[in-house]
């Protein structure tokens, strides 16, 4: 079976083309060249920053997939492939921060980006100490997003962006 795109969800059974299943568990640094397309999450109840954030990345050529408080983000991190997580601290039903612990238990491997516009020694310590890639001060611009995204993504994956 050739390896597609689907294939980055990892520890899923897929079909093979002999109508056998095969078991593919793949890791980061295996599935660089598959990482074509980037699948980013941001989760923020902030409507208007979460849709205009996820404009522009789509622009950028990045799959974005959208949730408006922690627990929306949780069900996406559990069922949807998601290279790179956005996301908000205050938030309703869990925390940036609890969600970023839930997102360590489920999915170690993927970044996550931690933006607030409330920092505070306790809360950056704590957003370190649980390997947040990056923690950004609201109000953000753009280009520092991107940047951050992009540097995460060629880090974790060796994504070049050529494909993005």
């Amino acid at each position: 079976m050739a390896l597609g795109l689907q294939a980055i969800l990892l520890g899923t059974r897929f079909s093979c083309h002999n109508d056998k299943e095969c078991d593919f568990l793949l890791f980061p640094r295996e599935y660089t060249a598959m990482l074509a397309i980037p699948k980013l999450l941001i989760a923020d109840d902030d409507v208007d920053l979460r849709n205009s954030l996820a404009i522009a990345l789509e622009r950028r050529g990045y799959l974005v997939s959208l949730a408006g408080d922690g627990r929306q983000g949780l069900d996406l991190v559990r069922t949807a492939p998601i290279d790179l997580a956005l996301v908000d601290y205050q938030m309703p039903h869990f925390t940036g921060l609890e969600l970023l612990r839930e997102l360590r238990d489920v999915r170690p491997e993927v970044p996550c980006i931690l933006m607030s516009g409330a920092l505070d020694e306790i809360v950056c310590a704590e957003a370190r100490r649980m390997r947040a890639y990056s923690i950004l001060s609201k109000p953000i611009r753009f280009r520092e997003i991107d940047l951050t995204i992009r540097r995460a993504l060629a880090e974790v994956y060796g994504w070049d962006g050529s494909s993005g």
